[in-house]
């Protein structure tokens, strides 16, 4: 990645110091040309300055379908970035209820193990009172048997 921008960077450094050195030699080649041309001098800085203007005006056109390119690839990409924020408002918001619902499901199976537990602790101590019940009917039977034999003999 650097490389590249290090390329980019060089040929653009490039590109400014040839562009320097071109108007330079228009430069000079203007001043060999009205010093060539004498008496006429008049129609040949014309000339010259035609030709310059000409040139100039064919770089703004140039420019101004760059500047065009590089608008509409601005608002391009600025509808790219507002569709990219839409979509993650809407994943969010997805995730959102997403976790809401999960939320929900975890209370109503945490309450469904708790109603569970409180069930089984209950049935519990059913059965340790019905052991208690049996264990005092059993010692009341075992207590009537007894009187029973006793009264037999």
């Amino acid at each position: 990645m650097d490389e590249n921008l290090n390329d980019g960077e060089s040929s653009v450094s490039r590109i400014q110091q040839l562009e320097h050195e071109r108007d330079e030699l228009r430069k000079d080649i203007e001043q060999l040309c009205m010093q060539q041309a004498g008496p006429s001098y008049l129609v040949v800085a014309t000339r010259m300055h035609f030709q310059r203007t000409a040139g100039l005006e064919q770089e703004i056109e140039n420019l101004k379908k760059k500047l065009a390119a590089c608008t509409r690839e601005n608002i391009n990409l600025q509808e790219q970035l507002s569709e990219a924020y839409r979509i993650k408002s809407q994943l969010a918001d997805l995730h959102s209820i997403e976790n809401m619902e999960a939320e929900k499901q975890l209370k109503f199976f945490q309450g469904c193990v708790a109603a569970a537990f409180a069930e089984r602790d209950h049935s519990i101590m059913e059965a340790e009172k019905a052991k208690e019940k049996e264990d005092i009917v059993s010692q009341k039977l075992s207590d009537i048997q007894k009187r029973l034999g006793l009264l037999r003999r």
